[in-house]
This record gives structure tokens, sequence and C-alpha cells, in this order.
């Protein structure tokens, strides 16, 4: 049964490739022909390059040293995803267990799991906030008695912008003041804020 070959990294006399997820060292310029197809592990005998005593030193070192080989400034993500791939055989999420919490279970090659458990981060709460000054205002206004589209057109006059920096209508105005709890004054309005 064929194996999946793809190109790891190069050096300057060598070329490592990953074949069915496991290292080999092979002549330079031997790959190419391989390289991203599946081939019989067979049929690259002839290309396998036995390692020599500074080359095992040299991949016990890098295993010793994983940090550095994580943040060299030549890694690629390409790369990186590949080094985890030879640690990591799975990693299972669970979001369901517990409502507000998310456990983490990373089963590696070796047979060993690591856990951990996050929280569950609250719905919104990456989404833009309005800005502080322009909640007071909204609610000064509404206490004033106006419906949200005239709300939204004065703040538009005073130069305030809503968390994602557009105009306010009146559906932004009563997004804010429902979700503080501040009465339902609906007054529709057109683009410009007149009800």
């Amino acid at each position: 049964m064929g194996r999946l070959l793809r190109h790891f990294r190069r050096d300057k006399d060598h070329e490592f490739l990953l074949l069915g997820g496991m290292p080999v060292l092979l002549k330079p310029d031997a790959w190419e022909p391989w390289l991203d197809s599946v081939v019989d592990p067979c049929a690259l005998q002839s290309l396998l390059v036995p390692l020599d005593e500074a080359d095992s030193k040299r991949i016990k070192e890098l295993t010793t040293n994983l940090e550095n080989v994580w943040h060299a400034p030549t890694r690629t993500m390409a790369e990186r995803k590949t080094l985890l791939r030879f640690l990591i055989k799975r990693v299972y999420l669970d979001g369901v267990t517990e409502v507000v919490k998310i456990h983490i279970n990373v089963e590696q090659h070796t047979g060993a799991h690591t856990a951990a458990t996050i929280d569950r981060l609250k719905v919104g709460i990456w989404a833009p906030k309005t800005p502080v000054d322009a909640v007071e205002r909204i609610r000064e206004l509404h206490t004033e008695g106006l419906d949200y589209g005239a709300i939204a057109q004065r703040l538009n006059d005073e130069g305030f912008r809503s968390a994602k920096g557009f105009e306010y209508d009146d559906k932004v105005v009563g997004y804010v003041a429902r979700t503080r709890g501040w009465g339902h004054k609906s007054g529709k309005s057109d683009k410009y804020g007149k009800a």
C-alpha cells in the first residue's frame, strides 16, 4: 500500500521528507519525481541515505530543543503543522458535558494524554462595544422622551458613531436602549433618523 510523500525541510546537502508521517532522508534532488504523490515505500529504498553519526546527533538535539525549532524565523506555518502532527494523534473537544466549560483532551502518538478545562466565552464577549459616552447620551435623550429615530438624528448631528463606526439609526439606538432596559419608544425613521 502506498504512502503520501511530502517535502519537509531542506538544508544544503539533503532533503528531509515525510513518508506517511515518518521522516526520511533522501539524496539531493532525488525526491522531486515523487513529491506530493502516493508512492510505494519499497520504490524509495534506493534513494534513502543512512544517517551518519553527525546527522543522528543533530536530530537528537532538535528533539530536545523543540521551542527553538518551533520559533525559528525560517519556520513556516505548514512546517509547524507538520511538527504538531509528529507529536499529536488526536484532540478531543467536549463542549457538551458542562455548559459553561470546554474540556480539551490531547492524545499524543506515545499514548500519553494531556487534559485541560477552560471557561466557555460568553456570547458577544468579542463584539464591538458602543462607546460609553454614546450610551450615556442615548440614556439622557431617552429620558427626555425622544423616540429612537430622533435620538439617532441627534447622535449623528453631535458626531457620535456606533460600535462599528457607522451613523446611528433607530434600530441601533433601539438595541442599545432595550438591552439596558430603557423602555420602548420605537419611532421608525428613514435613513437620516427622521420619523
